[in-house]
């Protein structure tokens, strides 16, 4: 799905994340979706986020290796437990990445869980609480801005050899 005449008329309706819900038989059509929607050489937001069940990564960068042009994606990373950047700007660096594929338990685990204070009583002063709380404790994936962010909700395909 791409945005089309209602998001251009209705730009907060969507901010800045175009949401594909895709099946990992549709993978090929993402990867034209990707190519197709690349965003100027000067953009500061590039990156699409996939976001698949740990047993479907593999599959997902086997497919992007075989049905797309070496280098035509541009810089891909496999970001999940165990395949994380180590590094001492992750933020800045996952910028730098044109697509970036990680499970559902990543994007979890990058959102801080917690409920406000009993203290605060009024909707504005929790509303102040999480919006610093958030800020200081979320992960790297909630404080990248993606261009795109494709959610693969399928269940792995049986082989068909």
């Amino acid at each position: 799905m791409r945005r089309n005449g209602f998001w251009q008329d209705h730009p907060n309706d969507v901010s800045w994340l175009d949401l594909l819900v895709m099946s990992t038989q549709r993978s090929n059509s993402s990867s034209a979706n990707i190519l197709d929607g690349k965003p100027a050489p000067e953009s500061p937001i590039r990156t699409t986020l996939i976001v698949a069940p740990p047993t479907l990564i593999t599959q997902w960068m086997q497919e992007m290796d075989k049905h797309v042009q070496p280098g035509a994606l541009g810089r891909i990373l496999r970001y999940h437990s165990g395949a994380r950047l180590q590094s001492n700007d992750v933020v800045a660096d996952l910028q730098h990445y044109d697509v970036i594929v990680t499970t559902y338990g990543e994007v979890l685990r990058s959102h801080p869980l917690v409920e406000a204070p009993k203290h605060l009583s009024s909707e504005k002063a929790k509303n102040d609480w999480w919006k610093n709380w958030y800020h200081e404790n979320c992960g790297p994936l909630h404080k990248v801005k993606f261009l795109r962010i494709v959610l693969d909700e399928a269940r792995e395909s049986p082989s068909t050899s």
